[in-house]
């Protein structure tokens, strides 16, 4: 397996890199009046094709150098299934006609979120494609990359901080309140460059949240009590937004307001079923992942006990007894020859 390490913090730097090429041509659509019902399906994002196709031959190249070298080769076939299955979210969140139906429906738009943080993050945290991205670039500029890594004193402490689950929950989660408020969500509906910026922020915090959530899978007992308390949180302010906006009374965002009619449903309707599919696919997917490191947890206490048990056999009381036994009998035994002796 992959050293624990190898899912480290530059994933994000190469992931939203890629997310930058592949967003920001797309932004340039997003915008500008709304999307009528008759140009849906023509408003296909194909030109970032081959920037994906890019993505993943590198990855496989990658991939394919890093087994040469490693011990189990089997890690290697679900990460790139996982690896996959982000790009494949990706496509879903940037290259399909959600990205610009999100201009007209906010329900759109929330459902590109998710798609974003709950499907293509976690699904690259487990891919671990750094290493393999990494490999894929030329030996000379790898080499000079990596020490000048390692030896960052920027990186290295912000890698130790977001680390943390709740630390990385917490910078997600304030970040996903923050581009939901009113003034900042319609200016990232109207300018290319923030609409820009709220992916790859989104993005960006949503890969390390799910970066800490797989080492602490990976890890101790106890960080993985941290991830679950972590996976409980984030769900939750998650699920308090998602609310906030299904059961308010007043549209949030009025610039949906002349365009939502155009698909037979009201403003404020469209708010409240973006509210509900934020408040109701948040709490499944993070509920999946406290499960899971749930099990992880139970799973390790057995194995660490019996591990324990098995390496302290001074602890097996019986041996202990029979050879008490055995000593005092032999010493009872002396004293009754001792007696008959002297008699």
């Amino acid at each position: 397996m992959l050293p624990v390490r190898s899912i480290g913090l530059q994933r994000l730097v190469v992931v939203c890199a890629a997310l930058g090429a592949l967003g920001a041509p797309g932004v340039v659509h997003a915008h500008g009046g709304g999307l009528s019902p008759d140009a849906l399906w023509s408003a296909w994002r194909w030109d970032l094709v081959p920037l994906v196709i890019v993505l993943a031959v590198a990855y496989l190249r990658g991939v394919r150098a890093m087994r040469q070298r490693a011990r189990d080769r089997a890690v290697y076939r679900w990460r790139t299934r996982a690896f996959s299955g982000g790009l494949l979210a990706l496509g879903i969140a940037l290259v399909s006609p959600l990205d610009a139906l999100g201009s007209s429906l906010l329900s759109a738009h929330m459902a590109q979120h998710l798609a974003l943080v709950l499907l293509a993050a976690p699904a690259l945290a487990l891919a671990a494609p750094a290493g393999p991205l990494l490999w894929a670039l030329p030996r000379s500029f790898r080499l000079g990359l990596t020490p000048w890594w390692s030896r960052s004193a920027v990186v290295g402490f912000t890698g130790r901080a977001l680390r943390s689950p709740l630390a990385a929950g917490a910078l997600h989660a304030g970040l996903l309140w923050i581009w939901h408020l009113p003034r900042l969500y319609e200016g990232a509906l109207q300018s290319e460059l923030t609409h820009y910026l709220e992916h790859i922020t989104l993005l960006g915090s949503a890969l390390l949240f799910w970066q800490a959530i797989v080492l602490a899978g990976l890890a101790r007992r106890a960080r993985a009590g941290v991830g679950i308390l972590a996976c409980f949180v984030v769900s939750l302010t998650g699920a308090l937004l998602g609310a906030l906006m299904a059961f308010s009374r007043t549209l949030w965002y009025p610039i949906y307001d002349h365009h939502a009619s155009a698909w037979s449903v009201s403003a404020l309707a469209d708010q409240q079923a973006a509210g509900l599919l934020m408040w109701g696919a948040g709490g499944i997917v993070y509920a999946a992942a406290a499960l899971t490191l749930f099990g992880r947890w139970l799973t390790g206490t057995d194995a660490g006990d019996r591990a324990g048990r098995s390496a302290m056999p001074q602890h097996r009381p019986p041996p202990a007894r029979q050879s008490s036994r055995a000593a005092d009998g032999t010493a009872q035994g002396a004293s009754a020859r001792g007696d008959d002796a002297r008699a």
